[in-house]
């Protein structure tokens, strides 16, 4: 999709008004515009350091997430300005617990820099990047999308839970620190469960993290 303001927006709308669970492409925009929901230019999307990163890596074999292309060329020669290195990250995501015990996930991707054309990434894939089931637990994840597809590793968490019987502590861990690596991919993932757990493992230096309860004040981590 390249004009929909609030992607986030139009997954509420499916799964609330859709008898589909997934769109795509036009037929996504369409369905997002007969919602009434807000569109801009493609323009709204620059970024100048992803088009920095882009630029660098183009005419290449090499692909990078967002965070990884970000740290590489903000301390390679000709770097980006230290002071902005920040200024973009890697994918986003939330989960949630409500009141009425209903579990909910969203997955907003960073991307891959210098990606092929019509690659598709495993945010909008349920059960690779993003999983929400009421019994068990609601998760999103972040890292080289082809790896997290290969291991469903999001669902893989509620699956282990389910069938398994364990925590969503142990299901969490086993994913992000034993599947994962074992096809050599780093990455992340936080997770709520029915009883409200919150974990948030992560088998690389640092990941951008908080969480909150209603009446407790947020808490908010970089490293370990």
């Amino acid at each position: 999709m390249t004009r929909l303001k609030n992607p986030v927006l139009a997954a509420r709308r499916v799964l609330d008004v859709s008898e589909h669970v997934m769109f795509t492409a036009d037929g996504a925009e369409a369905f997002a515009h007969a919602q009434g929901l807000g569109f801009v230019d493609p323009s709204y999307f620059h970024t100048e350091a992803r088009y920095e990163q882009w630029q660098k890596a183009r005419g290449t074999s090499s692909t990078m997430l967002d965070h990884d292309a970000m740290t590489k060329f903000a301390f390679d020669n000709d770097p980006i300005d230290q002071d902005k290195k920040f200024a973009t990250v890697g994918a986003v995501g939330a989960v949630a617990l409500d009141v009425r015990g209903y579990l909910a996930a969203a997955t907003s991707t960073g991307g891959i820099t210098n990606k092929q054309p019509g690659r598709g990434g495993d945010a909008p894939l349920i059960g690779a990047g993003c999983y929400a089931n009421a019994a068990t637990c609601a998760v999103s994840t972040t890292g080289t999308g082809e790896m997290f597809m290969r291991v469903l590793a999001a669902y893989h968490v509620s699956a282990q839970m389910e069938y398994r019987g364990v925590s969503l502590e142990e299901a969490a861990w086993d994913v992000v620190m034993n599947k994962l690596p074992r096809i050599q991919e780093r990455g992340d993932l936080i997770a709520v469960d029915a009883r409200g757990n919150v974990v948030l493992p992560f088998n690389m230096e640092d990941m951008y993290r908080g969480h909150a309860r209603v009446g407790e004040a947020p808490v908010t981590a970089i490293y370990r």
